[in-house]
């Protein structure tokens, strides 16, 4: 005997099958057409464990079914557990989880196209070894034809079925491919759900149902994106894989209610595995981390340093300031500058002589939502540091107006309308503005131009000295 669970009991076939019986309360009329019809249909494909024989007792009754035997173990004691996961695949990369996610969008793809919808599609369900080999178990749950799916797991629901009984009802396609895009994004996130948000009590259908997906895209931010690593990870996933995620969970996504088959995802992950095996285009070297520890690099050019405290590999990238037009590159990873804050926070003052008023208070510090680098909270003016406010008062220089031809929107504006996913305006009227005078460019509402601007203090006091 292999197992025993709530249905029946596996026992070892031969070396490449196992055979599941039932227990009598679930060996109902029903269970036993869906699993003649699953052999009857000669479905056949490399990790799919699906019925091949049916198994009778000595008066011909059936009892259970021959299916191939899986390997590894499952995604939710491996993939979906970090300490598991570091332990049972310690050098494993983000090209690796990208082909787990291929290995599984494969057989997806070959079920749907035999008109078969899995239903299920959780963590339990899933296996993987150490060779990248993915396997699909609990094939007599599987929906066919008016057969539904008579399980489901929450977290994997699309929004319309929530609610319904999965015994009565059958899933629509785009039911299923809600939980395919819910699979996908925890695989390449090791175990996040899509909907998680801070501040949240974790009600996954009501998250669900919320249709809220919290992660930062873009010019569009939102608060209540999940902290920690998680930002991180998001922001090194593949562009045209990020737009697939946000426009099938967000609410007002392009995608929300026509979501992508796995075709399409399948197409969409060949291509990340291409870009990360591309050394040009992936040009930050933590973007093929599993577990990366700040945001993406920039672009090509962004300084890629290692992190001077402790000494992890490519943990400091340097932060584009418009302003000065350079790079600003922290001093220490952003693992290492939370111990730090995190120690200076708890350390208790070293003299006793001094009174506590004339102790110095440590200013409270908060990350800006742009730029990710902590500040003062003092200096933060709507959730955002002075360079990355200043920026996005300025006006986009690329965006013109269609009827004066001069610069018309600001960054803070243009993401405004990314947020709520709106087109972007094309001229002074559409934002209820005038366009200036003929022949006088609309000025930055944040400084002066370069050209005008005013000498710095030091080079005044210099001309003073030298009479220059």
């Amino acid at each position: 005997m292999l197992g025993e669970g709530g249905e029946g009991t596996v026992y070892d076939g031969d070396r490449s099958t196992v055979v599941k019986i039932f227990d009598k309360d679930h060996l109902t009329r029903h269970r036993k057409e869906k699993i003649e019809l699953l052999v009857g249909r000669n479905l056949r494909a490399k990790g799919l464990c699906i019925p091949t024989a049916v198994v009778r007792n000595s008066a011909g009754e059936f009892v259970g079914y021959v299916m191939p035997k899986a390997s590894g173990r499952e995604f939710q004691r491996t993939i979906f557990n970090k300490r598991k996961f570091e332990r049972e695949f310690p050098m494993w990369k983000k090209t690796d989880l990208v082909d787990i996610c291929i290995s599984f969008l494969e057989k997806v793809q070959y079920l749907h196209s035999m008109n078969v919808i899995l239903g299920d599609i959780n963590p339990k369900n899933l296996m993987v070894d150490e060779k990248k080999n993915v396997f699909i178990i609990d094939a007599d749950s599987w929906q066919l034809e008016g057969y539904p799916c008579p399980v489901g797991t929450p977290m994997f629901t699309s929004p319309a079925m929530l609610g319904k009984t999965y015994s009565d009802d059958l899933r629509a396609m785009e039911d299923e491919l809600f939980a395919v895009a819910t699979m996908l994004f925890m695989i390449v996130m090791t175990g996040q759900f899509p909907y998680i948000r801070t501040g949240t009590d974790g009600d996954m259908v009501q998250l669900i149902k919320e249709g809220n997906f919290a992660f930062q895209y873009e010019n569009r931010n939102n608060k209540d994106q999940p902290e920690g690593d998680w930002k991180y990870m998001w922001s090194h996933i593949h562009k045209p894989v990020k737009d697939l995620f946000l426009h099938t969970f967000h609410r007002e996504g392009k995608r929300y209610k026509k979501r992508p088959t796995a075709t399409e995802w399948l197409e969409a992950f060949k291509a990340y595995k291409s870009y990360l095996r591309n050394g040009r285009m992936c040009f930050d070297p933590m973007s093929n981390d599993v577990y990366p520890i700040r945001n993406k690099a920039f672009k090509q050019d962004t300084p890629i340093q290692d992190c001077p405290t402790c000494g992890r590999k490519d943990a400091i990238a340097g932060i584009w300031n418009d302003d000065n037009e350079e790079y600003f590159v922290p001093r220490q990873c952003n693992k290492c500058r939370d111990q730090q804050l995190a120690r200076l926070s708890t350390a208790r003052p070293r003299s006793t002589t001094r009174t506590a008023a004339s102790r110095p208070r440590s200013q409270p510090t908060a990350t800006c939502k742009d730029c990710q680098t902590s500040f003062p909270t003092a200096q933060l003016k709507y959730g955002r540091c002075p360079a990355c406010t200043a920026k996005a008062n300025t006006l986009d220089p690329n965006r013109l107006c269609a009827d004066c031809r001069q610069p018309f929107i600001s960054y803070d504006h243009i993401a405004w309308f990314t947020a709520k996913y709106l087109d972007i305006p094309k001229s002074h009227s559409a934002i209820k503005q005038a366009c200036p005078p003929a022949g006088r460019p609309t000025p930055s509402p944040t400084a002066k131009s370069r050209s005008h601007s005013q000498p710095g203090f030091w080079t005044r006091l210099w001309k003073w000295f030298t009479g220059n």
